[in-house]
């Protein structure tokens, strides 16, 4: 299955959870250059589907005080990149995609609002 996804996500995963009532795996592959592809032997089953995509990206950096006598990580302090999802949380952690997967179905769109 090679499915665009737009508006364009470099990078990140989107996920097929079943949707309640309807049993299975999930299922998901990561997205590159705005496109992400799933093989059917992955364990995507047929049925109805919630999709859960994600994108981040570096909005800056923070500065982390590092804790006496830790060496290196986190613990060992200094200045990392900060990471946020940008696209709303409809579309992941409170996603309202369902789409329904059939054996047949080779491609899927998802065409993402503000």
């Amino acid at each position: 299955m090679d499915c665009p996804i737009l508006p364009y996500i470099d990078q990140g995963p989107v996920v097929f959870v079943p949707a309640q009532g309807h049993n299975g795996l999930s299922a998901g592959g990561p997205i590159s250059n705005g496109e992400f592809k799933i093989d059917h032997a992955s364990g995507l089953a047929p049925g109805p589907h919630r999709v859960e995509i994600r994108a981040t990206r570096v909005s800056g950096t923070t500065t982390v005080k590092g804790i006496e006598g830790a060496e290196g990580g986190l613990s060992g302090g200094g200045s990392f990149d900060k990471i946020e999802m940008y696209i709303p949380a409809k579309y992941n952690t409170q996603s309202t995609l369902i789409e329904e997967i059939s054996d047949d179905k080779s491609q899927l769109d998802f065409a993402l609002a503000p």
